[in-house]
């Protein structure tokens, strides 16, 4: 059990490091703050700093629980770098006007900043604790 618990603090911490890199005031400045660290440092480092992606797999594996809930991380997470990604891509084809072609209206995020971190932490704690 002390066990599970020090997987759930360390999926918690990678979580809050991914928020916190990824604060920005608006989803248009979330993804361009994306983009420009993916320009400037390259796909692998940008996957390393997605890393609650591969910490969840580390965990399905390890623990050997691909239960509904942290299926459903995996998935997210997987969907969201794969979205990215090929955002990027696009940018890269068309250049940046694809970028603002985007957004018709841009979401404020102030509030919705760690709005991951309840919805990936609480998923984790029910795959891993609610079995």
């Amino acid at each position: 059990m002390s066990e599970l618990i020090i997987y759930f603090i360390i999926f918690i911490i990678i979580e809050f490091i991914e928020a916190s890199w990824q604060k920005e005031s608006s989803l248009s400045r979330v993804l361009f703050k994306n983009y420009q660290f993916y320009k400037k440092r390259g796909l692998f480092l940008f996957l390393i700093m997605n890393s609650s992606f591969f910490y969840a797999l580390f965990l399905a594996f390890k623990l050997n629980n691909f239960s509904f809930w942290l299926n459903s991380i995996i998935v997210m997470k997987f969907l969201d770098i794969s979205l990215k990604l090929y955002l990027f891509q696009k940018i890269d084809r068309e250049g940046r006007e694809a970028f603002y072609n985007l957004f018709l209206e841009d979401m404020k995020m102030e509030k919705l900043t760690y709005i991951n971190m309840v919805i990936y932490v609480t998923a984790l704690f029910f795959a891993l604790f609610l079995k």
